[in-house]
């Protein structure tokens, strides 16, 4: 399971103020490890809600997206010495009671990233798209492009 010692969640986020609060919250109580917050320039109370619920927020200057901010997450987890980062989405759409699951791997040096998704959760033109990729392909794929991962460290030196 990830220790605060080693593990660190960072969640990147805008305009968010409705769910980060809950998520930092259910991170919090579940998992012994530091939250971050990279608050991706929002324009509602985001990084307000993020600190009262008991993250450390990153305020980005410039607008950078969601994989911008994650970069920035990963540096700063680097610069901090903690040698795995797991990312979820601050909307709700992934649940922290699998962050267990995903570090598994991990854990065992089966891989150096893992990505986890929730398919159900997807919104109906997700669905049919991911569908359709996997009819032309022949993957087995659910969906890569999920928020929902976990990075060694050796990954987060190459992705920062």
């Amino acid at each position: 399971m990830p220790s605060s010692r080693h593990a660190i969640i960072l969640i990147p986020a805008h305009n968010e103020q409705v769910t980060v609060g809950a998520i930092v919250g259910q991170v919090r109580r579940r998992w012994n490890c530091p939250v971050v917050v990279i608050d991706d320039c929002s324009t509602d109370a985001t990084g307000r809600m993020a600190r009262s619920a008991g993250a450390t927020v990153l305020p980005l200057t410039l607008q950078l997206g969601a994989w911008g901010a994650i970069q920035t997450g990963l540096r700063y987890a680097l610069r901090q010495g903690y040698r795995i980062a797991i990312t979820l989405d601050a909307d709700g759409q992934h649940e922290p009671a699998y962050i267990g699951k995903l570090f598994q791997p991990l854990a065992a040096g089966a891989a150096d990233v893992v990505i986890g998704a929730f398919p159900e959760r997807a919104s109906r033109a997700r669905q049919f798209a991911w569908a359709y990729f996997r009819r032309l392909t022949g993957l087995k794929l659910e969906d890569i492009t999920s928020g929902f991962r976990a990075y060694n460290h050796a990954a987060m030196t190459v992705l920062a």
